[in-house]
């Protein structure tokens, strides 16, 4: 996910505003990314669009 993000901002994202969860049975893990600075609309739904594109995640919210 953090690849998709960076792919899209065209700057690397610091460890500090990533952060995972692993589900409690350690099937999932929960993968939160920001804050990060978009600069329009269209870059908001290209970060959301190159996300999607991964076949691992499984819900997107």
């Amino acid at each position: 996910m953090v690849v998709a993000v960076e792919s899209v901002i065209q700057q690397p994202i610091p460890e500090g505003r990533v952060r995972q969860k692993v589900s409690s049975r350690g099937k999932y893990v929960s993968v939160n990314i920001g804050p990060v600075q978009v600069v329009s609309s269209e870059q908001v739904q290209a970060v959301y669009n190159a996300m999607r594109r991964d076949d691992r995640m499984k819900y997107f919210l």
